[in-house]
């Protein structure tokens, strides 16, 4: 659970310091053009924060004017008709990453291009199917 606990703070101040830095570079050079493209790509690592902020999504769609994002998550059980809890809970793995896209998408924030559940399995098992889901913002 200390384990856990210290990924969850370590992954707060990460993202913390993304929207930081982000904002300083803006403030240092406020002239910079923003890039045309970025890319975030995430493996195993935002099944770390049992509940994801929505400022996470604000600074990835802030970082170009054309953002694409590309994750392989143990998040297939959120990908199901109804989302079930799987084992996430049982871990304290993310519960929400799935549905705080789809609600970016419904506000029209950006489109889900595709979303598989059945990516690929867990190594050793033990935790949710790693399910793939890429988006791009509009």
């Amino acid at each position: 659970m200390q384990l856990i606990l210290l990924t969850f703070v370590i992954l707060c101040i990460f993202l913390n310091s993304l929207g930081w830095v982000s904002n300083m570079e803006k403030k240092l050079n406020p002239d910079k053009p923003l890039p045309d493209r970025a890319m975030i790509f995430s493996s195993y690592s935002v099944e770390q924060i049992p509940m994801m902020y929505p400022e996470y999504l604000e600074v990835a769609l802030s970082m170009a004017k054309k953002v694409i994002g590309f994750h392989i998550e143990p998040i297939a059980s959120q990908m199901r008709n109804p989302p079930s809890a799987g084992k996430n809970v049982e871990y304290n793995y993310n519960q929400n990453f799935v549905a705080l896209l789809h609600e970016y998408q419904d506000k029209g924030k950006l489109n889900i291009l595709e979303e598989n559940p059945d990516w690929g399995d867990v190594p050793g098992g033990g935790r949710d199917r790693a399910g793939l889901i890429i988006w791009e913002s509009v």
